[in-house]
């Protein structure tokens, strides 16, 4: 070949432009489908395979965030008992004490255990279950499973979401914090910091909702999720090992069925494709899957959401509110037996209950991993309810408290009774405040 031939070729071969852009899975298959549906230029996608690992630090930060909601929901739910335990602490040292100078300080304990709750509504609104709805729940929350499964109701779920979590926010954010600030003689700025306050928790719901779709939003969705679960496990309660057992076997039942049994009926996994929307999103137990399907996908806000971290192919790590909510019941009970029988949860139920549900939650984790290939996701259900029915019963045997336990506890009904005369002197002193007449300022 001449020399001439091949500088034509070369000048020709310098100005051919390939254009290269380097995209994760997702957008990819959006770049692909545009493409086929405008009837522009070709586009050639090929699909890079980084034999990513299957372990992601996202898991663990939703085990984590798991695990943290269970401990924190249980201790909030638990204000009347650790102050009935904390008075009856006090009495015994006041009565060993025998009036001595220094027991004045037991009873400013008392008080200040007292005064840590003035903001909680004194009006004993919570809910105890019973057997019965124990098998509501399973009947119940199946029918709705399928509904969701066949129709599509994403925005009626994010408008009650963003309305539920909202009122959540402001019962354990909004509400104790525009309590303080709006103390008597309170100043200008006070006020102004108690409107943003109270505005603060509707605006956020509303921002979420506006922005559900986008992928910064996880955050203010998973703050969102916690605190329904937190305001969940204080209002509802177990009265006894009795209703928990029964509860806890109904929704390990709900879990196992609709993750292994309902491929076999619906042909596919109905529990994933409800978490995940519908539109095949990535969950955290195979990071390696791509997000098929045309558009932004819409899942459900009843889950916990991590961004999967330096995964080319995207996705998220889950965490269902049921798999928190449930066991937080449970854990929830034992932190509320630990303090009225005068046990610290240290060394209780609480913190066998505690561990039961993380060690649970852990092998729930790794089992998604080992068994990615023959299903998407595993119930977490399946192995964090033997596991903690199987440790907080056995202990409960061991300690000889199993049949105290089953039934309602007395130290319970102490505690209710204790609450009730609570609520009865607060109401007392506020119609006596309401009857007291208005002095001027001068005569005090």
């Amino acid at each position: 070949m001449q020399p001439e031939i091949r500088d034509e070729e070369a000048a020709r071969a310098a100005q051919v432009k390939i254009p290269v852009l380097l995209v994760d899975f997702q957008d990819g298959n959006r770049i692909d489908d545009a493409a086929s549906l405008t009837g522009g230029a070709d586009v050639l996608v090929w699909a890079f395979n980084s034999e990513e690992s299957p372990w992601n630090l996202a898991m663990a930060l939703t085990w984590l965030l798991g695990v943290l909601t269970v401990m924190t929901a249980a201790y909030y739910s638990c204000s009347e008992e650790r102050q009935l335990s904390y008075e009856k602490v006090a009495r015994v040292l006041a009565g060993r004490l025998d009036r001595s100078p220094s027991s004045s300080s037991v009873s400013t304990m008392v008080e200040s255990t007292t005064g840590a709750n003035e903001y909680v509504d004194v009006e004993d609104d919570r809910l105890e279950l019973s057997s019965r709805h124990a098998v509501f729940f399973l009947v119940g929350a199946s029918c709705v499973l399928v509904l969701l499964y066949y129709v599509h109701l994403a925005l009626m779920l994010s408008v009650l979401f963003a309305v539920g979590a909202s009122a959540a926010l402001a019962h354990v954010f909004t509400l104790p914090l525009a309590t303080r600030l709006a103390s008597p003689g309170s100043s200008n700025l006070q006020a102004v910091l108690l409107v943003l306050v109270t505005l603060s928790a509707p605006a956020l719901g509303l921002c979420w909702f506006l922005a559900r779709t986008q992928p910064w939003v996880w955050p203010i969705q998973d703050l969102m999720a916690l605190t329904v679960c937190v305001v969940f496990i204080d209002v509802v309660r177990l009265p006894n090992l009795r209703v928990a057992t029964s509860l806890l076997t109904a929704a390990f039942i709900y879990d196992v069925f609709f993750v292994y049994i309902s491929p076999l009926i619906f042909g596919s996994n109905v529990m994933v494709d409800v978490a995940s929307g519908g539109g095949g999103m990535q969950l955290g137990s195979e990071p390696g899957a791509a997000n098929g399907g045309k558009g932004a996908v819409q899942p459900t806000p009843m889950v916990l959401s991590v961004p999967l971290i330096f995964s080319v192919y995207g996705g998220e790590a889950l965490l269902g509110l049921g798999d928190i909510i449930i066991p937080g019941l449970l854990v929830a009970f034992c932190i509320r037996y630990d303090y009225c029988s005068g046990q610290p949860p240290s060394s209780g139920y609480f913190c066998a209950a505690t561990s039961a549900y993380a060690a649970g939650l852990l092998v729930a984790n790794i089992m998604a991993i080992v068994l990615r290939s023959v299903v998407a996701g595993q119930p977490a259900l399946m192995y964090v309810v033997p596991t903690m029915l199987a440790t907080v019963l056995s202990l409960a045997k061991f300690n000889g408290e199993l049949e105290v336990m089953w039934s309602d506890p007395a130290c319970f009904l102490e505690s209710s009774r204790c609450h009730a005369a609570a609520v009865e002197v607060s109401e007392l002193e506020a119609q006596r405040e309401e009857q007291q007449p208005l002095l001027p300022d001068n005569l005090y």
